[in-house]
């Protein structure tokens, strides 16, 4: 695969990440509206799955450029929360899973922003 490939895959897979973070609370929030689509373990586990899998991709790139671990401590700290969130909607009927998602989206959000500044100040400072 072509870097520049590899860079449009890796803007992409950011993006769809971040969309995914933004609206995710509000599906969740919708989700009685949508006939309980979301209910349904193996499509939350798949949503999990993909969604982790491509904040990976995103900060395991961003860290082999700037080596600062800030972005991965931060992104597996909100991945975390997403877990909890997953095992007490499984084990117990305590309603805090909102809570725990908006959290943990959150968390992943700042991750993604530093992991990003850290790489236009990388990228910066190779230009000069």
């Amino acid at each position: 695969m072509s870097k520049s490939t590899k860079n449009k895959l890796m803007t992409f897979a950011s993006f769809a990440c971040v969309l995914h973070c933004i609206l995710a609370p509000f599906i969740v929030m919708a989700a009685p509206m949508l006939g309980h689509l979301f209910e349904n373990i193996f499509v939350e586990i798949a949503l999990l799955i993909i969604s982790i899998t491509c904040g990976i991709m995103i900060v395991y790139n961003g860290y082999c450029t700037h080596k600062r671990k800030h972005s991965a401590i931060l992104f597996i700290i909100g991945v975390s929360f997403w877990g909890i969130n997953t095992i007490i909607e499984l084990m117990t009927d305590l309603h805090i899973n909102l809570e725990l998602l908006i959290i943990g989206t959150i968390i992943v959000l700042i991750a993604y922003k530093i992991n990003h500044n850290d790489l236009k100040k990388c990228c910066a400072s190779d230009d000069h």
